[in-house]
């Protein structure tokens, strides 16, 4: 018998505290969402990053054009940026999917008090 007081007027019965729980299957859901985006991210990243590249050609008198590259600041850096958000997410992915598939139910260890016979060694006597 717990001696609960009534709530006050206005304010809800207190509520037992629960730990998280971690072991959430749907998190495999989420993994599957964040790889896809990190792909798809990649392949942006890729876009950007070709079109962050300008050839330039330069006839020359008498010799072979000369070719150089010009390289656009703000498409590298959307690139990159692109990559590193897919590795953000990759790394949230596979944490998600190790929450998903390992992370049971804990076991609790027992409580039971230990005997001095089960503990004592062979030979010797109490």
């Amino acid at each position: 018998m717990t001696n609960a007081s009534p709530a006050p007027a206005g304010m809800s019965p207190p509520t037992p505290h629960r730990p998280p729980r971690l072991h959430q299957p749907w998190r495999g859901v989420v993994a599957v969402a964040e790889l896809v985006v990190a792909a798809v991210a990649v392949w942006f990243a890729v876009w950007c990053w070709h079109r962050g590249i300008v050839p330039i050609v330069t006839p020359v008198s008498g010799q072979s054009p000369a070719v150089s590259s010009v390289f656009v600041g703000s498409w590298m850096a959307g690139a990159i940026g692109l990559v590193l958000l897919a590795g953000l997410l990759l790394l949230d992915a596979i944490r998600q999917a190790t929450l998903a598939l390992r992370a049971g139910p804990r076991n609790e260890p027992d409580n039971r008090a230990e005997t001095t016979e089960d503990t004592a060694e062979p030979g010797t006597e109490l």
